[in-house]
């Protein structure tokens, strides 16, 4: 990996831990900012889809992986109305499958 892509990757991995932890209001932009950079990293990262050997097995297997982790991490997810809005409690314990 260059150091621009391990840049990119601590980066990206600081700030979903970071988000996740507290609690926070439910709005539009806590489904649609991940999206967003989910599909941006993504397309740095995948442009050319490595199909060569053992890469796309590699690629669907960690894909899964993390789909079974974001799962895991919501399930300790609480969420709660306060005030009338909807709020997410990411206790410590929902980042413990991202790292």
């Amino acid at each position: 990996m260059s150091t621009t892509q391990w840049i990119l990757s601590i980066v990206l991995l600081a700030w979903a831990l970071l988000r996740n932890l507290g609690t926070r209001e439910v709005t539009r932009g806590t489904f649609l900012l991940p999206l967003v950079i989910v599909g941006a990293a993504g397309s740095y990262f995948l442009f050319p889809l490595p199909t060569t050997g053992n890469d796309l097995d590699l690629v669907v297997a960690f894909g899964l992986i993390g789909v079974l982790f974001g799962l895991a991490a919501a399930a300790v997810t609480r969420l709660h109305h306060r005030d009338g809005r909807l709020v997410a409690d990411g206790p410590a314990a929902a980042n413990i499958p991202g790292v």
